[in-house]
């Protein structure tokens, strides 16, 4: 659903808190009906193609996937266009792997019988199962025609589960991969590989989109890649910084696609995640024409198991959440 505001009509929002902001856009907190939304705001330019905008925001919105993020609605006032995005989350998954590190010394403190029984426990989950969570999520994506174009730590939010719900399904946290590029129509010439790739962050972007700001669904499965082996570094109890250390080849360059000849060596000293190393690496692979596809051999064949595909949650639906809060 999109809304044209008139420049001064209010707006049935109700702005709780801000989550961020960058040089182009930011991110509050709203509640809609006491339900509470992420408000993603961005101006507005004369380049904008606002038929392809809202072209894509509503193929965006037919996205009904449980570890994917929904846009519920766009509005346009004057030079400023919102979406609404649901749920919010309690932590973006950067934090996670940063902050994994000092959780180290709790591990003994967390009682055994309970859902958060200590970090290992919930490393599994996050980590582990969450790593079929995320491809599902993008195949996902993908079968229906959609590319990321920047999938990166930052772009995949937790959200804690409620007490009953982690209780019986024993996991603390779901994850939801966010921020569903429409760069392309906002920006349609901002194509700098300098800084952004192209609406890619540039240390998780793959070889091709580097090159020649080309991105295609081989260039996300490239990116998520990335942010799998992060996960399974932390997972085997090591940090991204250690990580990024090893891959780096010059105090320049922490880039991934400028150092693959560094992270196979890397990845091997690893445990295995549900998604497991092998697969991983051969998401790295430099040439996009050699890496699985997500809606190809990894969904066909038994590469993986992704289990997650028949995992028993729900996309969490605003219209439920919505009826709730009028009962």
């Amino acid at each position: 659903m999109h809304v044209d505001f008139l420049p001064g009509e209010k707006i049935p929002l109700e702005v709780c808190d801000s989550a961020g902001h960058g040089s182009t856009s930011s991110v509050d907190i709203v509640k809609c009906r006491r339900i509470k939304l992420a408000r993603k705001l961005t101006y507005l330019t004369p380049r904008t193609n606002e038929k392809m905008l809202l072209k894509e925001v509503q193929a965006l919105q037919k996205l009904r996937h449980a570890h994917a993020v929904q846009l519920i609605g766009t509005y346009r006032q004057g030079r400023k266009f919102a979406a609404l995005l649901y749920p919010v989350a309690d932590l973006d998954l950067a934090a996670y792997l940063d902050e994994a590190r000092y959780m180290s010394d709790a591990k003994d403190d967390w009682v055994d019988n309970t859902w958060m029984s200590g970090h290992e426990r919930v490393h599994q989950d996050v980590l582990s199962k969450g790593s079929l969570c995320l491809v599902s999520a993008l195949r996902y994506v993908h079968e229906r025609g959609v590319k990321h174009m920047d999938v990166k730590p930052a772009n995949i939010l937790l959200k804690k589960y409620k007490a009953e719900e982690a209780h019986s399904n024993n996991r603390a946290y779901k994850l939801y991969i966010c921020d569903f590029s429409i760069a392309q129509a906002l920006n349609p010439d901002e194509q700098s590989q300098t800084e952004t790739y192209f609406g890619s962050t540039p240390i998780y972007a793959s070889p091709e989109v580097a090159a020649e700001g080309f991105h295609g669904r081989a260039s996300d499965i490239f990116s998520l890649g990335c942010v799998l082996l992060e996960m399974a570094t932390v997972f085997s109890g090591l940090t991204v910084e250690s990580l990024k250390k090893h891959i780096q080849s010059n105090l320049q360059c922490r880039y991934y696609h400028n150092n693959l000849d560094r992270v196979g060596p890397w990845i091997y000293t690893l445990e295995n995640m549900k998604v497991n190393n092998k697969v991983i690496l051969a998401m790295l692979e430099e040439n996009p024409e050699k890496r699985p596809s997500l809606v190809g051999q990894l969904g066909a064949t038994n590469i993986i198991n992704l289990e997650c595909l028949h995992h028993h949650d729900p996309p969490d639906l605003f219209e439920e959440d919505l009826a709730s809060t009028a009962t």
